[in-house]
């Protein structure tokens, strides 16, 4: 073999050694990050940035938006003017009749307070949940 290829062969080796040294430090650090922890305590982390998770911190217009419906039972009567259909005044009428009931056990319940008609009760409807 000539000079100028076992040269090469040197270089290579070296390279391949600090690629070598590379790749174990990485290993070690993720060892060092993750080694001590328990996978289900990995994989509890990567379930908390679920839409799910953070729903519940949305305002009610932030929640029609995407297309989650409002809680009748819990919902303001501020965030039920969220719902097409529902102003401020139908928004009272809808909590004072939730009062009345000590909450509503079913949708169709709806249908009692005064101005929700059966034109006005369909459109609420898919925007609503108990």
């Amino acid at each position: 073999m000539s000079h100028k290829g076992i040269e090469r062969l040197q270089r290579n080796s070296k390279r391949f050694k600090g690629f070598l040294l590379f790749l174990l430090l990485l290993l070690f650090l993720n060892y060092s990050l993750m080694g001590n922890r328990k996978t289900s305590e990995v994989k509890r982390e990567k379930k908390r940035g679920d839409f799910f998770c953070k729903a519940g911190e949305l305002s009610a217009y932030q929640k029609m938006t995407l297309g989650i419906p409002l809680n009748l039972n819990s919902e303001t009567p501020e965030g039920l003017t969220a719902i097409p259909g529902i102003g401020k005044s139908l928004a009272g009428r809808i909590v004072k009749e939730r009062i009345k009931r000590d909450g509503f056990k079913d949708i169709i319940e709806l249908r009692s307070v005064s101005g929700i008609g059966e034109k006005t009760f369909l459109k609420i409807a898919p925007h609503v949940s108990l």
